[in-house]
């Protein structure tokens, strides 16, 4: 898990993309699942931005098994 502050979603997915073609690299054959939450306001928590997050790696896991 990796916590950026200060960054705008562009700057993030830039980041998230890199690392993306980072991992496509490695020498071996396991998978992986990168999402991301802006907290935007005074109303998400950190606490929800992380279960939001590990929601959208369970949805795409789940996809990535079909």
């Amino acid at each position: 898990m990796i916590y950026l502050v200060g960054y705008n979603q562009k700057q993030v997915t830039s980041y998230m993309n890199k690392l993306n073609k980072n991992f496509k690299n490695l020498p071996f054959d396991y998978g992986i699942c990168i999402s991301h939450s802006m907290i935007d306001s005074n109303v998400k928590s950190i606490e929800d931005a992380v279960n939001e997050c590990v929601e959208d790696i369970k949805n795409q896991k789940k996809d990535d098994d079909r």
